[in-house]
């Protein structure tokens, strides 16, 4: 199917998360043509939407929020130590698929990083919808990982609370 148009990317988008069961829920509104949340097979939270501002793509994003046990061993971290594990993250996802940036984006003490892939419907398809949530996912395990590596794991609750924006 050639998408073209908004509801041609609707409804290739919907088919491809009901098919897979990731889809959790539909959101509307005045500023999107659509937007749906959604969790994978990992249970990784993310948003697939095309804001009114996009003429012709959309966005798969997804928001890791640090535990607040890590953004507490972060902000308690040297300084030095502190921004060398940050700017290692930063690094490491330099050449991910998926555009990442850091709330706040240049702050040293991180309270969440978001991953959005921008998927043009000229090279639309299944396929690429796959790899723009894989690309997705690997950025966000990647830093689950890197922190959990460096800060150890989280002690109360879930280790990370992938929320969706």
């Amino acid at each position: 199917m050639e998408v073209d148009t908004p509801e041609k990317a609707n409804a290739l988008v919907r088919r491809w998360l009901t098919d897979r069961a990731y889809l959790v829920g539909e959101e509307t509104g005045k500023d999107v043509h659509f937007q749906y949340a959604a969790r994978s097979r990992i249970g990784m939270n993310f948003v697939v939407v095309q804001p009114r501002a996009l003429v012709r793509s959309f966005l798969v994003i997804a928001t890791l929020t640090l535990h607040p046990e890590h953004f507490k061993a972060l902000q308690g971290m040297e300084g030095r130590e502190r921004h060398k594990l940050i700017m290692d993250i930063r690094y490491g996802l330099l050449f991910s698929e998926a555009a990442f940036r850091t709330e706040p984006p240049d702050g040293d003490v991180i309270n969440s990083v978001v991953f959005e892939v921008e998927l043009a419907y000229d090279a639309l398809s299944e396929g690429r919808l796959m790899d723009a949530m894989s690309s997705v996912q690997r950025g966000l395990l990647y830093v689950v990982w890197k922190l959990t590596d460096a800060l150890g794991k989280a002690q109360s609750g879930r280790d990370y609370d992938m929320m969706v924006q």
